[in-house]
């Protein structure tokens, strides 16, 4: 929704990744806010043709040319994207929310993750499985930083954070508790 979409807006201007990497393009609503700031390519993924169609759509109304977008199934067009990008300076994982797949895709995006390099997880508490795969990456022992937003999870790889470190924050909306105070 328009809240995740202001996160990944706001860490776009905030890191300024050049390259960034979008599992799951869906309509392409989240791809126009990644790649809305100049400087910023992204390449996304997007496993259904009647969704990569309507993306596609709104790329051409939105007139957004840092856009690349890669239809297919994320097992047969990863490798390849991974190959295209230059520098992996941002990931968005947002297409598979599946135990296995989580981890996977995560996997395959470490193998070209530096220490600014910044990996964004969709819908961490979706199902057991994909909150399973989250506390798992969160132990990796290239992550410096984690932040728990419920509804996405951030990772950090820079060295220049000396401890290893786990943040939760909740936005008010989900603290359900609130209602009963006085």
């Amino acid at each position: 929704g328009k809240r995740k979409c202001r996160w990944l807006f706001n860490t776009v201007l905030r890191y300024r990744p050049k390259y960034i990497l979008e599992l799951g393009t869906s309509l392409g609503i989240s791809s126009l806010y990644l790649s809305a700031t100049d400087g910023t390519t992204l390449f996304t993924l997007e496993g259904d043709p009647n969704s990569a169609a309507i993306a596609r759509k709104n790329f051409k109304q939105a007139e957004n040319h840092r856009i690349h977008l890669i239809e297919g199934r994320f097992e047969v067009t990863l490798n390849d994207a991974l190959k295209k990008i230059p520098s992996l300076d941002m990931v968005y994982m947002d297409g598979d929310h599946s135990y296995e797949g989580t981890l996977k895709y995560f996997h395959q995006c470490m193998t070209q993750i530096h220490a600014q390099s910044i990996i964004v997880f969709d819908d961490i508490y979706w199902s057991e499985g994909m909150t399973k795969a989250w506390n798992e990456i969160k132990k990796h022992p290239r992550i410096k930083l984690s932040i728990d937003l419920f509804q996405m999870g951030f990772i950090f790889f820079d060295d220049a954070i000396k401890e290893k470190q786990d943040f939760h924050l909740i936005d008010s909306p989900w603290k359900i508790w609130q209602k009963y105070l006085p």
